[in-house]
């Protein structure tokens, strides 16, 4: 087997000054509890256990733009065995436009702190991959379509080649991070996105093998006006589920899966859904 080296906590912040990695650790310990402890802990034993002898996927119920971040900050405390990372992400986040493609000061400096961030993650740590995916949102967009093909042409194709080349069956500990519902869990979105579903039976019978999958969740609860403008600054709540097996006979069956799953993981934060016409713009 390859994938020798681990990724850990220390080389994760290696690439940010010395400031900058203090206030990094200062800021997760600070915002973010697990949640229904012993169960958590126990997932995150579990998930450490599978990093040893195979790789896993794990989603992300992902409910603002950046809640991505405490999240995936706690794993890299959490999980000592993980050899190389795969996380795919919105293409808007690098456009620095708006939601109607429109140049905008606020996208702008979003983008910028989201390619600062994973800059410097990757600049110490090359077994992290961030990869551009470009979702319907994006090109239902006509100013966003156009961007994509103007700059992002085969984002997509590069993924789901990248997505099936991380599974090959020779390594071990490596993580795949993205979120079942290939976006924002607004209300009336599917819990498992049926492109992803698609992909996620692909890379399994590829190589004939059935992954372990893992939920997790950084919930906070956006109450107060602050709490809507930065949510990054408000508590919030770990936890983990799993593990278990994503069914690739058929897209009603997975998705039951994940839906039972998901009630149980957010059950466990005590997880209050926000107002997302306040939240989906952020």
């Amino acid at each position: 087997m390859e994938d020798a080296n681990h990724i850990t906590e220390t080389n994760l912040y290696a690439g940010f000054s010395r400031i900058t990695r203090r206030a990094l650790k200062f800021w997760k310990n600070h915002i973010v509890k697990i949640g229904a402890r012993r169960k958590t802990d126990a997932t995150l034993a579990e998930i450490n256990r599978d990093l040893l002898t195979r790789n896993v996927m794990i989603f992300f119920d992902h409910h603002y733009a950046f809640d991505a971040l405490p999240a995936a900050l706690t794993l890299g405390h959490a999980l000592d065995n993980i050899t190389a990372a795969l996380i795919p992400y919105a293409v808007h986040l690098d456009m620095g436009v708006d939601q109607e493609g429109l140049p905008s000061k606020r996208y702008r400096i979003r983008t910028k702190a989201f390619q600062w961030l994973t800059r410097n993650i990757h600049k110490s740590n090359h077994d992290v991959r961030f990869l551009p995916v470009a979702r319907e949102f994006e090109m239902e967009t006509p100013r966003l379509h156009a961007i994509v093909d103007d700059k992002f042409s085969g984002a997509n194709l590069q993924y789901l080649k990248a997505l099936i080349q991380f599974f090959e069956p020779q390594h071990v500990g490596r993580v795949c991070i993205l979120s079942p519902m290939a976006g924002l869990a607004l209300p009336g979105k599917p819990v498992l996105h049926p492109q992803l579903y698609k992909s996620m039976k692909l890379v399994q019978t590829r190589w004939d093998q059935t992954l372990p999958f893992y939920l997790v969740g950084a919930y906070t609860r956006l109450k107060k006006d602050f709490h809507y403008f930065a949510p990054l600054l408000t508590k919030h709540t770990f936890v983990a589920e799993g593990p278990f097996t994503l069914p690739t006979d058929g897209y009603e069956s997975a998705s039951q899966v994940i839906a039972k799953h998901l009630e149980t993981l957010r059950a466990s934060a005590n997880f209050i859904p926000p107002d997302y016409s306040r939240i989906s713009r952020k």
